[in-house]
């Protein structure tokens, strides 16, 4: 009883089709490396020197997120020389080469209101057995990293899913 009187006054869920309608506007970059690492003190410095080394290249990609104890840093290949050279000092480095990235634009009307925006794009790619190495937001992107090898199922599903 008590269920049906809280179902009358709940709005029903939006469908994936009206959250992903207006977000069909998707990028791809391929040939993109990862370096994740301890956090230190000279993350500062190590992001002042990578932007130096951007400063001029029109297509570099470059994307560095915080953690509490971790920190990824996201560039290009040929950027990886750079970044490596830049990350010397620190220590427990790993390195994954060969990723690739599709973000996408989403609408700004639904996504800060409605739960679940990102779920439904992860769902359709476990779904069909994409992993995901890495994932962004940053304000109405979503940003997902790949191994190059499922980028094309990825884009393909996701494509599907906004469509």
């Amino acid at each position: 009883m008590a269920l049906r009187r809280i179902k009358t006054k709940l709005k029903p869920p939006v469908s994936c089709e009206e959250i992903l309608k207006d977000s069909n506007n998707l990028a791809v970059r391929s040939n993109l490396v990862e370096f994740m690492f301890p956090n230190s003190p000279d993350i500062i410095n190590i992001h002042q020197e990578i932007l130096k080394k951007i400063e001029n290249k029109k297509d570099a990609f470059f994307n560095i997120s915080i953690g509490l104890f971790e920190s990824i840093i996201v560039v290009n290949n040929e950027l990886e020389k750079d970044v490596e050279q830049i990350l010397r000092d620190q220590k427990e480095i790993r390195k994954v080469k060969d990723l690739s990235s599709i973000t996408i634009k989403l609408s700004k009307k639904m996504t800060l209101t409605t739960p679940g925006v990102y779920y439904l794009v992860l769902k359709a790619l476990a779904w069909n057995g994409i992993s995901v190495i890495e994932i962004t937001s940053i304000g109405w992107e979503l940003n997902m990293l790949f191994l190059n090898k499922e980028v094309d199922q990825a884009f393909s599903v996701i494509k599907t899913l906004l469509s």
